[in-house]
């Protein structure tokens, strides 16, 4: 039984790439920002999937339950500095109490895969309001395994060639207006950052390639 799917299509990806970091999923947008320019955007905070799949079980250890506040916290911060480049990030009207049904309805959708076509008008402080779902988000083993009789329980297990971790981050975002309930901006995108060992740095550059690869459609 092989194991590392997962890498071998970052590793071909990879060398197409000719980098480190490349997109882990192609953009899908769908843009009405012609007619809606955007000049601030309340950034509201990721969430993350209760179910995670993992090829090792010390896989993605950032997506732990204890963990996903820290993990929240350092995209939120990213996509907050890509933003801030040409736009205003709205850290003076948070979300009010009377709109958080209203929020968690739309991000229940997002965190499901669905993306409406338009979402009901709400009293928001706010432009425009940014949701965020996280898909994967952390570092993962990305090493070739194989076991020559998976179906004897004492069959052992081998890995090949070197260890190598893959720091991904692969995030879904919904941009919409709370006047009117217009979808301003959707799409998907992740990146990859490939280290001998689990790294800090290297999560933190895949977190901002994926952020500004996804985000520049409405900057």
């Amino acid at each position: 039984m092989m194991h590392g799917r997962r890498a071998f299509a970052v590793a071909c990806a990879s060398l197409f790439a000719g980098c480190a970091s490349y997109p882990r999923h192609d953009m899908r947008l769908a843009l009405a920002l012609d007619a809606h320019p955007v000049r601030s955007v309340l950034v509201l905070p990721p969430t993350f999937p209760k179910k995670v799949k993992r090829n090792e079980p010390e896989d993605l250890p950032e997506m732990l339950p204890d963990r996903t506040a820290g993990s929240a916290t350092a995209v939120l911060e990213a996509v907050r500095a890509v933003l801030s480049a040409s736009t205003t990030v709205d850290a003076a009207n948070p979300l009010p109490p009377a709109a958080t049904a209203w929020a968690a309805g739309i991000q229940r959708d997002l965190d499901k895969g669905i993306v409406p076509l338009r979402v009901p008008p709400a009293e928001v402080p706010a432009e425009s309001v940014l949701f965020l779902a996280m898909h994967w988000y952390g570092a993962e083993l990305n090493q070739w395994s194989i076991t020559p009789l998976p179906f004897l329980p004492w069959s052992k297990r081998y890995f090949l060639g070197p260890r190598n971790y893959d720091h991904v981050c692969d995030f879904s975002a919904l941009l919409v207006n709370p006047k009117n309930g217009d979808i301003l901006f959707d799409g998907r995108h992740g990146e990859v950052v490939a280290a001998p060992a689990v790294s800090g740095t290297a999560l933190a550059e895949a977190t901002r390639a994926a952020a500004g690869g996804l985000l520049k459609g409405f900057r």
